[in-house]
């Protein structure tokens, strides 16, 4: 399955990008600023090779008189020789955390576009999945704070209370696998890093996601963590993932968007 492939090269960069509270009670400061927007630019390397950029915006939108973050991701990554995956997913974030998700996939010279959602209602996140038109939908769901702590598109590291060089396991769900997994990592401390033209305080973190492991770094801002780099491999294949861009602008809905029903997040 297409998607698989990014919950093992993409993990980091969907992991951390978002600012929110991911208990069972709505965080009473989530404030995200209107005025404000993010792009940011990944490039992937895979044993030495540029293979594929992820771009990202961040931007706060106004959906029935609520502001969500909305993080959104596209890009086009080589997945093996002569192929390429052509990606768009995108991810709304509340006071409660994630509570929506969608995903587009296809790959280079099919007509099969693999399409998925994801939906939060009482702590229960349930997905659709859909491999490509006409097939059946394969759906299933699962309970925060039972089934999983984290997801593989919503980390908040704001709740994970950082002891450098002490270890710290989490049952994370893996959306592309639509599993559970643990992940293990270890702290390592502060690092200041030159990265997109930028220099950010970064916290360095070893992880091992089973099928993926290595080192993050990650930097916050006013919508949450994100990835700056990443030095990791899967399979005993080696890649890395690097900001390459940075850029912080005017939102072009500031202040707010128009008021939308409280059920269209743009599916």
């Amino acid at each position: 399955m297409a998607s698989r492939i990014l919950s093992l090269i993409l993990f980091a960069l969907l992991t951390v990008t978002t600012a929110g509270h991911t208990g069972q009670t709505a965080s009473p400061d989530f404030n995200p600023p209107a005025e404000l927007e993010i792009e940011r630019t990944w490039t992937l390397i895979v044993q030495g090779n540029s293979v594929g950029v992820i771009r990202g915006t961040t931007r706060v939108e106004d959906i029935g008189g609520r502001p969500f973050i909305r993080q959104q991701f596209g890009g086009v990554v080589g997945v093996r020789p002569g192929v390429s995956l052509n990606t768009r997913e995108t991810l709304w974030v509340g006071p409660n955390g994630m509570e929506r998700f969608a995903a587009r996939f296809q790959e280079t010279g099919s007509t099969d576009v693999s399409t998925m959602k994801a939906r939060l209602e009482d702590d229960i996140l349930s997905f659709d999945l859909t491999m490509k038109e006409g097939d059946p939908v394969y759906t299933d769901s699962f309970i925060k704070d039972l089934d999983y702590h984290w997801s593989t598109a919503y980390i908040d590291l704001d709740r994970q209370d950082f002891k450098e060089n002490q270890p710290f396991s989490k049952k994370i769900l893996d959306i592309y696998a639509l599993e559970s997994r643990e992940v293990n990592g270890v702290y390592l401390g502060v690092e200041t890093v030159e990265q997109g033209g930028h220099t950010l305080e970064c916290r360095k973190v070893k992880f091992d996601y089973g099928e993926v492991k290595g080192i993050m770094w990650l930097a916050k801002d006013e919508f949450g963590w994100f990835l700056v780099k990443e030095e990791a491999e899967t399979h005993g294949q080696p890649f890395e993932m690097y900001l390459d861009e940075y850029t912080r602008k005017t939102a072009s809905n500031a202040p707010a968007a128009p008021a939308k029903k409280s059920t269209d997040f743009g599916f």
